[in-house]
Parts: structure tokens; sequence; C-alpha cells
């Protein structure tokens, strides 16, 4: 059943106006490309086209091409309807004239070549060229009548509209000869001569400057709305006549033709078996039967995933990427798919909403469950591949770039694990994606695991990308924490690690004892929940505080210092300050390291200074307001669909991911070489006085960040080297402050924790 020829022309007001002004800019191009698959608008907007130029005395020749079994074919048909249209300059005889002329070359030209056809191949491989008897080529002769044609014209424009150049609709040599001829005709027309063509496949070289493509888009729903309304009609359906339509212009209008004949819209979304058995026929006949097997395989198992990229579809597909970058290629040609933008130099396609919807229809709910699991074993790979050990490349533009890759990375992994079905928990969701992801180093699970751990609070959640998350963070983080002792309380891991530090020998007996203490104080204060147990805790802290004495354990005495000042500091965050009566863990500290209360802020202070002087305050302030709230200021542009619609959703992310973790770098200010000055000798004081008053840890810290923060940093310099300076001259090897306590007790003990969980003598012998 045909459209009807008054519907209301709406949804490419836009488009209209960029083809009306590419024809009369004074900078125009010879030939103007309509592109879109089938049912996209091609023809609609096309017409439209025709009566603007029309309205503004332009002369113009519209031909359908209905499917020519040859080149003589076409330019004879074309001929005679340009002498119907524009009798003045195409006279019946000069018709004839040009008419016997391709037929006797292309006669002549089959007869010497041996060709069993009357095709113009030949004819149209010299058209640069007169022939070998002097006749002219049919490429002159043409634009001399566009010429004619034109100087008719009170305008002087000519516009040759040329619609449905469809590949699949006609015989492939005949396709490629139209299209050289349309490409010659379009490299040598002079000005006032434009040649707009309706096509499905791109016949052109898109970095022509003659040439300016326009590829048209699916109608989105404000495109559904005004369409219902110019009809009448009930424009509150708007959102499910456009998802039972795909998005397409096409069966938007056959649903609203339908409808103004019932003047019902519900009733034909209630019933839409007309408009499915039409689309079936179509999808089918000039979609799926134009395409060969592995292009068909390649776009039903991917058809789910919401972007299409050569690798994570090679990934998908356990293909060579070499074939899958040719095989999108084609499809981008041939407007299947529509090239989004670029990720890290990779093209990035999206497969029309019509085409999309109809293979998905004919796949089951296990094939999507596949093609998002294998996705995100893809971004899994890719977590482990760009994954990063050094927080300091934080400081530079280029550790951030790395960064913001592997948190892309991570929020698209989480992205495809919340599309598995509703119905698997955690666990299972995280078990479906790893069973096919193979074993490397780095070990992906645990680039999966230490993004979650470490990185997902500072990065983008699933809901902000449009998806409603079917499972939580935390559950996600559990799942992928597989190891044994990560499923244990925190007081047997304690014990894991004890045992391992004795079978070590990496601390002495009372060391260790004293780390027994410590610990269970720690896993006291972790699972303290009633008030009646905060007071238990609180005397059982005041019985262990006691027992830290040298008299008690002699080889550990530094350890025992420390240890007061931990368990004064558990006591103050589980009980009350005012009610407690507990001792304050600066009174500790003064007593235990002679450094008071007031002389720490004095240290406070000059760090504060030092951070004013290298970075901007008010960037960090703007940034924490940008935050709203949210662990992570996504961006403006990322808050927009048009960030996503031109990038995609990692190319997205790539430019537009703005996590907390690189505010440093965005604060980053360089400092005059006078505020390096002040800052050298600010330390260089607090040193001095930190030492006559005999806290030599503090003097010590004093000279290290003098000497590997301020002192290295060149004045009246750049951000970029600023930060390179920073990151390569911090190194915890050289500082000063770890060869005296209490620093020097906290190294060894964190080196001594460090993997003896996994030294676990019981553990061996289990």
């Amino acid at each position: 059943m045909p459209l009807m020829n008054d519907a209301p022309f709406v949804g490419r007001g836009d488009e209209l106006e960029t083809l009306t002004t590419a024809v009369a800019d004074d900078d125009r191009v010879s030939l103007l490309p309509v592109i879109g698959p089938t049912g996209i608008g091609k023809s609609t907007l096309l017409s439209q086209f025709v009566g603007k130029c029309r309205d503004r005395d332009y002369r113009v020749l519209r031909y359908d091409l209905k499917e020519p079994s040859s080149v003589d074919q076409f330019l004879s048909r074309l001929l005679d309807h340009w002498g119907d249209v524009h009798p003045s300059v195409v006279p019946s005889n000069n018709s004839n004239t040009l008419r016997d002329l391709t037929g006797n070359i292309g006669r002549s030209l089959s007869k010497t070549s041996g060709v069993e056809t009357s095709l113009l191949g030949a004819v149209l491989n010299s058209f640069a060229d007169e022939g070998d008897d002097g006749n002219p080529d049919i490429t002159s002769k043409l634009l001399e009548l566009a010429i004619n044609t034109r100087d008719a014209s009170p305008t002087t424009q000519f516009i040759l509209v040329i619609d449905q150049l469809d590949e699949t609709r006609i015989d492939q040599v005949v396709y490629d000869e139209i299209a050289r001829l349309l490409r010659e005709i379009a490299s040598d027309a002079p000005y006032g001569v434009t040649c707009c063509v309706g096509t499905r496949e791109r016949f052109y070289d898109l970095t022509d400057p003659d040439i300016s493509e326009l590829e048209l888009q699916p109608f989105d729903v404000s495109n559904v709305r005004s369409y219902l309304n110019a009809l009448g009609l009930d424009a509150t359906a708007a959102a499910r006549v456009h998802d039972a339509a795909s998005g397409s212009p096409y069966f938007v209008e056959r649903i609203g033709q339908i409808a103004a004949d019932t003047r019902s819209v519900a009733s034909v979304l209630d019933d839409l078996s007309t408009i499915d058995s039409e689309r079936r026929l179509m999808l089918e006949e000039r979609f799926l039967a134009t395409l060969n097997d592995f292009t068909q395989r390649l776009l039903r198992e991917t058809c789910f995933l919401p972007e299409l990229r050569p690798r994570p579809v090679a990934h998908v597909l356990e293909e060579d990427i070499t074939e899958v970058e040719a095989t999108l290629r084609d499809l981008q040609r041939r407007s299947i798919l529509t090239r989004l933008g670029s990720s890290k130099g990779n093209p990035v396609y999206r497969l029309h909403g019509l085409q999309r919807d109809f293979l998905r229809e004919r796949l089951a709910e296990t094939d999507r469950t596949a093609q998002h699991a294998r996705a995100a074993g893809y971004f899994a790979l890719e977590l482990a591949n760009t994954r990063t050990g050094s927080s300091k490349e934080l400081l530079t533009e280029d550790g951030i770039k790395r960064h913001r890759e592997y948190m892309t990375a991570g929020v698209m992994f989480e992205y495809h694990l919340q599309q598995l079905p509703s119905y698997l928990d955690a666990e299972e969701r995280v078990e479906t994606i790893f069973e096919s992801v193979p074993e490397q180093d780095p070990s992906p699970k645990d680039a999966v695991r230490g993004y979650f751990a470490n990185y997902r609070h500072y990065s983008i959640t699933a809901d902000e990308l449009g998806i409603t998350p079917a499972v939580d963070a935390d559950s996600i983080r559990s799942a992928l924490d597989t190891r044994p002792e990560a499923t244990e309380h925190a007081q047997p891991l304690t014990g894991a690690a004890i045992r391992g530090l004795r079978a070590e020998n990496s601390l002495n007996h009372d060391q260790t004892e004293v780390l027994i203490h410590l610990a269970s104080a720690a896993y006291a204060a972790q699972v303290v929940s009633s008030t009646a147990e905060r007071e238990e805790l609180v005397k059982e802290l005041a019985t262990q505080r006691e027992r830290l004495t040298i008299e008690q354990f002699p080889d550990a005495p530094e350890l025992c210092k420390l240890g007061r000042v931990v368990i004064d500091f558990f006591t103050g965050t589980v009980v009350d300050d005012e009610d407690s009566g507990s001792t304050d863990v600066w009174e500790t500290i003064e007593h235990e390291y002679g450094v008071t209360y007031n002389e720490s802020h004095v240290l406070l202070d000059a760090v504060r200074q030092t951070i004013t002087c290298l970075f901007d305050w008010a960037v960090i302030e703007g940034a924490m307001e940008e935050r709203d709230g949210r662990s992570v200021a996504v961006g403006s542009h990322l808050d927009e669909d048009a960030s996503i619609e031109e990038y995609g959703i990692e190319g997205s992310l790539l430019q537009n991911l703005n996590s907390p973790l690189f505010l440093a770098y965005r604060a980053l200010q360089p400092p005059t070489t006078e505020e390096l000055d002040e800052l050298s000798h600010l330390w260089s004081k607090l040193e001095a006085r930190f030492a006559d008053n005999g806290v030599y840890f503090l003097a010590a810290l004093c000279r290290d960040i003098r000497k590997m923060v301020v002192d290295p940093i060149t004045g009246e310099t750049t951000k970029e080297h600023v930060g390179l300076q920073l990151m390569n001259a911090i190194s915890f090897e050289k500082l000063d402050v770890v060869n005296h306590e209490p620093a020097a007790t906290l190294v060894t003990i964190v080196k001594a924790l460090e993997g003896v969980a996994a030294h676990d003598p019981e553990s061996k012998e289990e």
C-alpha cells in the first residue's frame, strides 16, 4: 500500500535547509549525495528539495532510476525524460542523436572487446577523452545539456536529481558504470550545475571537496510527535509509535496512514500485524538477502551491542580483525551502519534501528546474553591491558589519558554486565562473563576486581548511561573476589597473617605479639554495634593499652609507643568524646613523641600553603560543585545525548570522563620562582624548629618535602612540566623520614605484612 501523497513533511527541516543552502552557496559543491537505508525518507526529502528549487526558479530535472538493465537504457530513459521536462533544451532530434551515439559506441566497443552485451562499460572508461573516431564522450555531452539547461534558467542554476540508486536492485556492472558516470559529471560540472543523488551506497570519495554528503538518521520521538500532531492524531502515543516503527520514517508514515483511516492510533498499535508483515518482507528482500554469510553472522551476533568497533566485534566473533574491519567499512558504505566517529583511532559504528530490531526479533535471549557476556569479557581484557600501577601518573596529561582509558573499560564492563538477564545474580553474571575470557598475565579478573575495589567509586555508573542496574556494585565486587580469604571475617584473616609473620620471622616475638593486640583492637572496633558492646570494648581497649609497656614487651618499645596511639584512636572512634573520659589521641601523641597540638597545626598550615602554591584552589572548589554529591563529574558533554550520538558510549567516555582522580592535574598551576623560594625557606625553618625541639622525625619530614617536592620544581614553567617534576621527584625509597621513629617502625610493619597471608603455614598444610 503506497504512502499518502499529501503526507505531512516533518522531521527533515534541517536537512532540507542543508540541501538548499549547499546549492545556493558561493562555495558550493557539485555532488550532493543523500544517503540512508530503505525507508529512511530519502525520496520524501528529495521531493521537498525539488519543490524548493522550483520555487527559487532553478531549472530542475528529477529522474528515478527504475532498475535499468543496461547503461544504454539508463541514458536513453534519462534523455527522453530530459526532453519531456525541458523540450527547449533537448529537442527530439538531439535526444535521438545522443541516444544513437551511445548505442553505436557501445555496440562498437562490445564487438572489439568480445563482450556479448551493449553495455557502455568501455565507453564510460574513456570519458575523459574523445573516442578514436572523434566522437565526443558521453560526460561532455551530458554536461553540455546541463549547461544549456542552466543557461535557460533566470537564476542560472540547474539541479539534476537522481533517486533510487540502489546497488542491490541493479546489475553490478551497470551500477558501477552509472556510479562512475555520476562521479565524472560531478568532477567536471561547472558553476551552477549540481547533481543530487538519493542512494543507499557510498559510490564516491568523502574526501573529495566537490562532494558534500547528507546522511539521514531515523526519526526521534519528537519527530513522531510532530507527525501525529500534523495528522490530528493522538500525539501522546508518539513513543509507542516510534518504538513500533524502530524510528523508520517510512513505517511511522504507514502507522499514521492506517491510523488516519481509522482515526485511532491505539487500535493500530494494538494490532501491528500489517506493519510487521510489511517490515519483515522489506527487510528480508532488501536487507538480509543482499548480505553474504559472514556479514549476516557479524550483524546477527553483535546486534545487541550499543555500538560496533572493530576490536570488540572481532573478540565477540572470534574472527580476524582485518576481515571484520573490511566488513564494517562495507556496511557503512551501504548505509546499513552509521559511523559515529572514532575511539582510540578506530571507527565506531551503529546499526540502524529498523535493521537492528529486525535482527533482534529473530534471536533468542541466550543470543543477547552471549553478546553482552563476550563484550564484557573484551573490556575485562582491556582493563588488564590498560591497568597502571602508579597514582603519580595522575599528575600528567598522558597519565590521565591512560587512567581514563582504564576507567572507561571498567564502565563498559559494568554496562554490559548489567545488560545480562535480570534473573541472573551477580555471581552468575561474573561466571557467565569469565567462562569465555582467556587466562593471561595480568589477570583480567584481578584487573576488574581492582577497578571495582579502588576506582569504581570515582567513575561513571551504569545508571548514568541510561541502564537500570540489576545488581549493585558491592555484589559485583563480592562475586569477583573469589579468593578463599576474601569470604572470611577479619579476625581469621588476621590470624592467618600473624601465622605467616611468625613463619617468616619478619618481626621478633615481641613485635608480633603487639601486632596481635592491635589486630584484635582493629577487628573489635570494626564489628562493634550496640551501646553495651561499645562500653565493653572501651574497657577491653584500656586493658590492652595497659599491657603495651616496655616491661611487657622489651623487644618492641617503639611499637608499644605507636600501639598506645593507635588504641587511643580506636577508643575515640567508638565512644562519644564528651562522655567517654578517654585519653585524647593528641595528648598521647604529645606524650609519646613530643609533638604538640599547636606544632601539628603549624605543619598542616605549611602543607596547605604548599598545596595552594602548586594547585589552584578555585578549580578544586569548582570541581566539587560540579560533582553535586556524585562521586564523579562526567563533564557537560557526556551529560548530553549529542556526545554519545557523535562518538558512541565508549568514545564519549574517553573524551569526557572527568573523575575526581583527575582533579590534581586540572588544578595544577605553575608557581613563580619567588613563590618557590618562599616555600623552600618555610620548610627549612620548620626543619630547624623541629630539630631544635628534638622531634627528629618531623624535622626529617620537612627536609623530605623541601628536597623532593619544592626544590626540584622549576619556576615559571609549564603545567605539564610541573606535573612531570612532581611525579619523578617523589621517591619513597629516598625518604629520610623512614629512618626515624615512628616512621621506621611503620615501614617495618608494612613490609612484614606484605603478602604474609600467602605464606600461612596452616593453609600450606591443608
